[in-house]
């Protein structure tokens, strides 16, 4: 302890001396280590904020293991997403969610991925149940113990996917409505400054 009710971490280190089989007396000294303990507590609470932030995602993270092609760290969502137990998931391969892409494929993006460090890109994925989901994929490199990794996320979107077909199926037949309408139509887009004309208005 010192002045000002400041406190240091110390190491003690300390020999008994002896003669013969009498400890005669003790010899000792003391090391600061305040500096170290002070950063590997910095350590403990980025670890513990990045764990939160790991746990707490709403979308699925993982690190996967090129060698093994095998998720080695996953979060809640993850099972979730998936409907998995945490023992199925770790002899799940990238293989078993992807149903566009086959191992050749899958390799051949992995590669990408190691070679430009990250890649982002749509696929399907399908969980234990059979369903279908529409996801995001976001992937970067990482070296670990000297070993290849991906640090990969997964992003449902299979919401988004089904209103954009909505919205699409709702244009279409408002295109055949108003074709079928035998009226000109014409749709001036103020803030693209695109003008439509249906078939009609130009006959």
């Amino acid at each position: 302890r010192i002045q000002k009710r400041r406190y240091k971490w110390v190491l003690d280190h300390t020999v008994l001396q002896k003669e013969g089989d009498t400890v005669t007396h003790y010899l000792g000294y003391i090391s600061d280590i305040t500096d170290l303990k002070n950063i590997e507590q910095q350590a403990l609470k980025a670890e513990q904020k990045f764990h939160t932030l790991f746990e707490e995602s709403l979308d699925a993270i993982t690190l996967l293991d090129l060698q093994t092609q095998s998720f080695v760290e996953f979060n809640k969502r993850t099972l979730q997403m998936y409907g998995y137990t945490e023992e199925e998931f770790r002899r799940i391969t990238p293989g078993d969610l992807d149903i566009l892409h086959d191992k050749a494929q899958i390799a051949k993006t992995q590669q990408n991925i190691m070679t430009q460090g990250w890649d982002r890109f749509e696929t399907k994925h399908k969980t234990k149940d059979g369903k279908v989901l529409d996801v995001l994929v976001s992937a970067r490199k990482l070296d670990m113990d000297e070993k290849p990794m991906l640090y990969v996320s997964f992003h449902d979107i299979t919401g988004i996917k089904v209103n954009e077909k909505k919205l699409a199926d709702s244009e279409e037949r408002l295109r055949f409505a108003l074709e079928g309408a035998g009226d000109g139509i014409w749709d001036w887009n103020l803030q693209t400054n695109e003008v439509f004309f249906s078939k009609r208005w130009k006959e």
